[in-house]
């Protein structure tokens, strides 16, 4: 069967460990869209966080927030917010231990304690634009929070909140969102809008958030240096993005015709 959408994860996916972008995924995106093929950002980062990566790609489709907000050229499908309440609960929570926040919106991040040090750690890793200071919840739409605090403490808030789910990203830092979201589901709503199903579709990820769509895809490819978990769920596992393996993989299994090397910069 030939497929007709592919989704890729961005952090040890499409990015490399020094967060870069390599000209070489540029080309497998572009080889994937001249054939017609859909292509789409799969990722726990929020909007503001991915918009930079679809720009350089020309991507306009996308699962945010771990499946919590899909989006196909500026529209929602798909969106699985955290409750108000819990939101209000968690604020509250983290103002009397002293720990920092940040709150994805589809069109704000925000963050309580911008001088914590999880916080900064993180961020800096990231690369990303810092979020704006939080100010005052009005109960808008959040499909995200990251929880910053020491790893010891993280219990807490697991077991305040078993309707949530806490996924570890980076030392001291969570991703939280409403239990039972993730990717796939995101991506199910996007390929349903397509008119595709889930054998058509191709998924390249490297990372326990990935699972569910790497075993859901007509073929999940993990990536190599990424987690067991992600690997032993994959059709196949590839090298790393800082070894060219996503456009290898493209040109050599995907493409419909023999596609040239890629002339590499060095």
């Amino acid at each position: 069967m030939r497929f007709r959408a592919v989704f890729f994860d961005v952090d040890g996916t499409l990015l490399t460990r020094d967060m870069r972008l390599p000209e070489s995924v540029k080309w497998a995106v572009n080889r994937l869209r001249e054939q017609g093929v859909a292509v789409g950002i799969a990722t726990g980062r929020s909007y503001a966080h991915t918009e930079a990566v679809m720009k350089q790609l020309g991507i306009d489709m996308a699962v945010l927030n771990n499946g919590g907000l899909a989006l196909r050229q500026g529209r929602i499908l798909a969106h699985r917010p955290i409750h108000p309440e819990r939101i209000l609960h968690i604020l509250g929570d983290v103002e009397d231990a002293d720990h920092a926040l940040v709150l994805h919106g589809k069109e704000f991040t925000v963050v309580n304690k911008p001088e914590d040090a999880y916080f900064l750690r993180a961020y800096h890793h990231l690369r990303v634009p810092f979020p704006s200071l939080f100010r005052n919840y009005q109960g808008e739409p959040v499909y995200q929070i990251n929880l910053f605090c020491p790893e010891d403490e993280v219990r807490r808030y697991t077991e305040a909140y078993p309707d949530l789910t806490f996924r570890r990203w980076f030392p001291g830092s969570y991703d939280v969102n409403a239990a039972g979201v993730h990717k796939a589901e995101g991506i199910a709503a996007l390929i349903g809008e397509l008119g595709m199903s889930w054998d058509e579709v191709v998924t390249f990820g490297d990372a326990d958030n990935d699972i569910q769509m790497l075993r859901a895809a007509g073929l999940g490819v993990a990536m190599g240096g990424g987690l067991p978990a992600a690997q032993e769920v994959a059709d196949v596992v590839i090298g790393r993005p800082e070894e060219d393996a996503i456009w290898n993989f493209v040109r050599s299994n995907l493409a419909q015709e023999p596609a040239k090397a890629w002339p590499r910069a060095e």
